[in-house]
């Protein structure tokens, strides 16, 4: 039930040493998108919403930057090396290359997480900042992406609620499926494709 409202609901906001809250988001020359998922379809989700994003942007790749609360299983190997990697990577923003998207594992600290989605925003390529589970530090940084796509779970009235919360935050919300079947997802995992629904919802929040 925690995990649950965590994921549906922003936290209540709580005082925090002023360090933590000195989240700036600048706001990069390329769309910007946020995408609320659980974990389990975050990353096909966000990959598939990096490639759309990518496509619509006319940009030969797209970043997401993925939050699940916990810290990444291993280090994130420096694999990029195109201008988009050399760029992050000079932030100490370190990636994985899948076709046309370059993911990166947010650490599980909120604040540490929330200062390096601000820096990818910021980057001049179209990002994607999927998230898990909704934590008051990273609010900030989806509040100033362009729009914010749910992935909500469970009947309708979870996904209402889920959409209401997310529409707190201020950009446009639209409510989408996650990629469907296991071709689909490999396919938006591998960032090689996105489901016509998911473009043709980007296209309306972004249009």
């Amino acid at each position: 039930m925690s995990a649950l409202k965590d994921f549906l609901l922003a936290p209540a906001p709580t005082p925090a040493p002023a360090p933590a809250r000195a989240t700036h988001v600048t706001r990069g020359s390329q769309p910007s998108l946020a995408v609320v998922a659980p974990a389990p379809l975050l990353r096909a989700t966000g990959c598939a919403a990096a490639v759309a994003l990518a496509r619509r942007a006319r940009a030969p790749r797209a970043l997401v930057c993925t939050y699940t609360g916990a810290d990444p299983a291993a280090r994130t190997p420096r694999t990029a090396r195109d201008a988009l990697g050399a760029s992050l990577d000079a932030r100490g923003i370190a990636t994985q290359r899948r076709g046309r998207v370059l993911v990166a594992e947010l650490p599980g600290d909120p604040a540490a997480a929330a200062r390096t989605a601000a820096v990818a925003v910021a980057v001049a390529a179209p990002c994607v900042v999927a998230v898990a589970l909704r934590a008051a530090a990273l609010d900030e940084v989806l509040a100033g992406c362009d729009a914010v796509l749910v992935v909500a779970p469970g009947d309708g009235t979870l996904a209402q609620l889920t959409c209401a919360s997310a529409a707190a935050l201020g950009p446009a919300v639209a409510c989408v499926a996650a990629p469907a079947g296991v071709v689909a997802r490999g396919l938006s995992v591998a960032g090689l494709a996105a489901p016509a629904g998911l473009r043709r919802a980007i296209a309306g929040v972004l249009s």
